[in-house]
């Protein structure tokens, strides 16, 4: 099929017969430090950074979580002593600040979507749904509706069935900073992570350090829904994960990766 493939195979030959066959002699090293390159001098590395250009003052305690906004504007931080607080990236000025029930907050996370504004708070056994309202007048309205739908769904569904609370219990109350209903999920376990789907309906709880098959539970906004997407324990599961273009999702334990076709 390749009408130079015996001319291009012998040329090769060829070379590896011709080639020169010498010996190496070791090379004897006093001083190991010789082989070691020059540095370059700082001077010719910069620019790098140098000194500190934003500084966001408030957190008294150690700071467990920061996330940024989807559109970049807006970072969300969560410390050792209640608070949440959520500042504007260029001025650092501070737009929302959120008291909480527990003391540690383990994880904030902003919802992927920039059709609905919201952000998610692990509180040791409590998980907040919030809006900030810090997006477009059509993103708040979105946002409402969504929250507005969740709550009429979910009391219908636990109207109609006992087990729809057994693992998570979902309540609807007013957010103090803006005087919007939030979403308070009630969990029996001390959570740790919350990741999103890229879509921003679905978003999964961990919890911290148990080896049980609710250790992680996919939740639907949409839906008011809570499932578990493991029927037996694999193990303590350490992270987990959502593809970020197909329906997959990944569950790390010490020693094994697990994904799952959702």
């Amino acid at each position: 099929m390749y009408q130079d493939l015996v001319r291009e195979h012998f040329e090769r030959c060829l070379d590896l017969y011709m080639c020169p066959r010498l010996t190496r002699k070791k090379i004897q090293v006093s001083d190991p430090n010789t082989l070691i390159p020059e540095m370059p001098s700082p001077n010719d590395l910069k620019p790098f950074p140098t000194q500190v250009s934003i500084d966001f003052t408030f957190h008294k305690t150690c700071v467990r979580s920061i996330s940024v906004s989807p559109c970049g504007k807006y970072l969300a931080s969560g410390d050792q002593d209640h608070n949440v607080v959520i500042w504007d990236v260029k001025s650092t000025r501070i737009l929302r600040k959120y008291k909480l029930h527990n003391p540690v907050v383990d994880c904030v996370e902003w919802c992927p979507s920039t059709k609905s504004c919201l952000l998610s708070i692990v509180n040791e056994e409590l998980v907040y749904i919030v809006q900030p309202q810090l997006y477009s007048k059509s993103s708040t309205e979105h946002t409402t509706s969504l929250i507005d739908s969740c709550e009429q769904q979910y009391l219908i569904d636990v109207k109609a069935s006992d087990q729809k609370e057994k693992f998570v219990k979902w309540k609807f109350v007013k957010d103090e900073c803006i005087g919007m209903k939030m979403i308070q999920m009630d969990f029996s376990k001390i959570m740790s992570k919350i990741v999103w789907h890229s879509k921003g309906d679905y978003f999964a709880t961990m919890a911290h350090n148990i080896q049980t098959s609710s250790q992680v539970m996919i939740h639907s906004i949409s839906r008011s829904t809570s499932m578990r997407p493991f029927t037996q324990s694999k193990g303590i599961v350490q992270s987990i994960s959502f593809h970020p273009t197909k329906p997959h999702f990944f569950a790390c334990t010490h020693i094994q990766v697990f994904q799952y076709n959702l």
